[in-house]
């Protein structure tokens, strides 16, 4: 009679299930590490290709904290005790960085003012870092900003070409000094007797900014993780304008007066949308138009052509209210 010899499978998978040992710890910082080197490439490059929507300065508590979980889980003492001591100091210094105010920061005001008495276009290039913001307009013969702040100050540059147009940069610092809370409010004022074009970019940042009056000639305005309210009237159309707005996990209100004609080419992707007083075309559903009440005046005025505001959006995970009235 032969003997049989049986495997126990049952053993033989739970060894296999002993070998197999996985360091959250170690994918955690692998992420770390492979995030930063990625930021840090794009940003030394300048590529508009990668957007980072969280701030800077909170990326390395988040990954000290998750770091710090994935040492929870060891039953050592000695790595728990280490993981639940990283942890509650990531979470403290965010705490501390969000809701406790640097009394030792001295406060910074800055006030950038450019004569523009014989320029024919001003061109700016405005970048906001969780800055509140307003621009308006004025009767003056200047470009005029002021920045308040408990601790940034303003970067700014400006020259004039052959053509005398005026071109103006105005930037911030992305780092704080240290903990704490820290406030930035910029004030704009644009000229209303010299034709505007501007490109704005705004991070983190609530945005107030009013075009009445001017004579807008083109813009561009690029929103992550950023409020803005605009309103639109009374504006100078010395031929057709363009606006290209673009947001990313941000809220917008625009507003726009009746008087003025306007065709808005929408692209949007994971977004919610409203357009109030806006006709959408019944060729395109991502085309709006509002041009059926100059049908009349196209007649009186002939050969002369009527000028618009053409507003091309994009936007992705946001809430988006176009009004005209």
């Amino acid at each position: 009679m032969n003997n049989v010899i049986t495997k126990d499978n049952s053993v033989e998978k739970s060894s296999k299930k002993d070998n197999i040992n996985i360091s959250l710890g170690k994918i955690y910082l692998f992420l770390l590490i492979f995030s930063v080197s990625l930021i840090y490439f794009y940003s030394v490059n300048k590529d508009d290709y990668l957007s980072v929507l969280i701030p800077y300065r909170v990326l390395w508590q988040i990954a000290i904290i998750f770091i710090g979980i994935s040492m929870l889980r060891v039953k050592n003492t000695a790595a728990f005790s280490v993981g639940f001591f990283i942890t509650s100091l990531a979470v403290g210094l965010t705490i501390t960085s969000t809701f406790v105010y640097s009394y030792n920061i001295l406060d910074n005001t800055y006030t950038k003012i450019v004569p523009v008495f014989d320029a024919s276009v001003i061109s700016s290039d405005i970048n906001f870092i969780s800055t509140q913001a307003k621009i308006k307009s004025g009767e003056i013969n200047l470009f005029k900003s002021d920045l308040s702040s408990n601790y940034d100050t303003l970067i700014s540059s400006n020259y004039r070409d052959e053509n005398k147009i005026e071109n103006i940069k105005l930037e911030q610092n992305l780092f704080p000094p240290g903990f704490g809370t820290y406030t930035k409010n910029l004030d704009i004022v644009f000229p209303t007797n010299i034709p505007i074009s501007f490109n704005i970019n705004a991070n983190f940042s609530d945005i107030e900014f009013d075009l009445s009056n001017l004579k807008f000639k083109s813009g561009s305005i690029k929103t992550n993780s950023s409020t803005l309210n605009m309103v639109i009237k009374d504006i100078n159309l010395e031929e057709d304008a363009v606006l290209d707005v673009n947001a990313n996990l941000s809220t917008l209100n625009i507003i726009v007066s009746k008087d003025i004609p306007i065709t808005i080419s929408n692209s949007s992707r994971l977004s919610q949308n409203e357009f109030i007083g806006i006709s959408e075309n019944s060729n395109d559903s991502n085309f709006y138009q509002n041009l059926t009440q100059y049908d009349s005046l196209e007649s009186e005025l002939s050969q002369k052509e009527i000028k618009k505001l053409i507003i091309n959006l994009s936007s992705t995970l946001s809430q988006v209210k176009v009004t005209q009235n």
